[in-house]
């Protein structure tokens, strides 16, 4: 679970969840470059372009160029992180959390039916928290392939995946962008069920997202993200 020092009280809600789905959790401390600590630039580059974020959002301009903020550069460097260790320790595959997601009912039984359906060691991502931007492809009883997908709220990664994720560094973006980009171009075959099962609360974050601070590559400045809200069947 990915979880900043000044943030105990998110740590604490999301322990608790677990602790009623007989889950466990290892916390790993986020990344926080507003207090100075570092992310090297070949982890996590300080600018990011948008033109491939415009084909799957509405509201985007192509050919901007916007400065990643503190947060973004924190969570992805977090994530690089995460992807390291697992890479490092050989894991066969490994969940990871943000600290703001909701676990639905029956949550590891759940997770652990969609890994059954999984097809053997040819996948990369299984997302369990995600806004779908792209095409989907049926693929199981639960599970679609995925070609455009947001947010880092819930994943899980294979080794495999990993490899390929820390092949590719830096991240250039918002990491869910990153994560995106490569299964679009198919370095990544990811998988999403039709309805998260750790939807992200989405209020009170501690990321300031340059997709919503910094507007100049906004068509209308007034609208909202207005495509691939929610699950796959509404």
């Amino acid at each position: 679970v990915v979880n900043l020092d000044d943030r105990p009280d998110r740590l604490a809600l999301l322990a608790a969840q677990a602790r009623e789905q007989g889950l466990g959790l290892v916390r790993h401390r986020g990344v926080n470059p507003a207090a100075g600590e570092p992310v090297p630039p070949d982890a996590v580059t300080t600018s990011w372009e948008t033109t491939l974020n415009s084909c799957y959002d509405i509201t985007y301009r192509p050919g901007c160029h916007l400065v990643l903020s503190d947060g973004e550069r924190g969570c992805a460097m977090s994530h690089v992180q995460l992807w390291k260790t697992i890479s490092r320790l050989r894991l066969p595959y490994a969940m990871i959390l943000e600290d703001d997601v909701v676990l639905c009912r029956h949550f590891v039984a759940k997770v652990e039916a969609l890994l059954a359906e999984l097809p053997g060691s040819d996948w990369d991502i299984l997302y369990l928290s995600y806004i779908n931007g792209g095409s989907v492809a049926p693929f199981s009883r639960h599970l679609y392939l995925g070609t455009y997908v947001w947010t880092t709220a819930g994943y899980i990664l294979s080794l495999r995946g990993a490899e390929i994720l820390l092949k590719h560094l830096p991240v250039d973006g918002p990491v869910d962008n990153f994560l995106a980009k490569l299964a679009r171009a198919g370095a990544l075959r990811v998988f999403l069920p039709a309805r998260p099962l750790a939807p992200q609360l989405g209020v009170d974050t501690n990321i300031e997202h340059t997709s919503t601070t910094n507007r100049s590559h906004y068509l209308d400045p007034t609208s909202i993200h207005e495509v691939g809200l929610g699950a796959l069947d509404g």
